[in-house]
């Protein structure tokens, strides 16, 4: 869902655009100029206007509608790349600080222990699937804590 800066910078440009301030070029950027890590298909279909910077919304770089979903594609990729390496730190935060154990993650997230070792140690990353389970798991995990440290607390005034 597209932000304010996105709604606003898009609308300037399509009204620069209706102004003839911004001129729409026949040709994909990528296609002419080989801007992006993926090559043109060759054949360009409308051509549309890409904010790099929605703080400069007369900015843009023109390319096909195919060029442009792929871009955006990969952006949206890396940002959960992003996420998901951020995600695997908080675990690995709880599991050091003894707040929470990997059994407790591994039946509040719903994830095999050996998986979530394998993300702690850095031989795989949190899958497509797994990640909104992890994202949940996370929102929750601060007050999970909470009551983990609680219980163990108990028990050690209990003397268990």
């Amino acid at each position: 869902m597209p932000t304010h800066e996105q709604k606003s910078a898009q609308r300037a440009a399509t009204l620069a655009i209706a102004d003839g301030v911004l001129v729409r070029p026949r040709t994909c950027a990528n296609r002419k100029y080989k801007i992006l890590p993926f090559s043109c298909y060759g054949w360009c279909s409308r051509i549309q206007p890409h904010h790099e910077d929605y703080s400069r919304p007369l900015d843009v770089v023109w390319l096909c509608t195919s060029c442009h979903r792929r871009l955006h594609m990969q952006h949206r990729k890396e940002a959960r790349k992003r996420q998901d390496a951020a995600n695997v730190n908080q675990l690995r935060r709880y599991v050091e600080s003894g707040d929470l154990s990997v059994d407790i993650i591994s039946r509040e997230a719903d994830t095999p222990r050996g998986t979530i070792y394998n993300w702690l140690d850095g031989i795989s990353i949190i899958s497509p699937l797994a990640s909104p389970r992890v994202d949940m798991f996370l929102r929750r995990a601060k007050r999970l804590a909470q009551v983990h440290a609680a219980e163990r607390a108990q028990s050690l005034a209990d003397g268990r």
